[in-house]
């Protein structure tokens, strides 16, 4: 019986974490973002000096005063995993 219990509790905790095929990731809120970041010992000014964009604008983005429509705003919502590669 115990057996039985472990194999369904991870089955259930497969299909919890794993994306069902066709569905696409879906975009992290910046709160998540920001906590991954401060998890894993990062900054944004290492983030923006690694891909080459300036430190501002790359707070002005995660902050949501750059609506990242267009152009390097949107790039960086992408590279950050704000938004996905094709939404404008």
């Amino acid at each position: 019986m115990q057996f039985a219990l472990t194999v369904n509790t991870i089955r259930i905790n497969e299909l919890l974490t794993t994306q069902p095929k066709g569905l696409k990731k879906m975009p992290i809120t910046p709160e998540k973002l920001k906590e991954k970041f401060r998890r894993e010992g990062k900054t944004f000014k290492d983030f923006a000096t690694e891909h080459g964009y300036p430190y501002g604008e790359v707070v002005r983005v995660v902050n949501g005063i750059n609506k990242a429509r267009r152009g390097r705003g949107h790039e960086i919502a992408v590279r950050l995993g704000l938004k996905e590669a094709g939404t404008v």
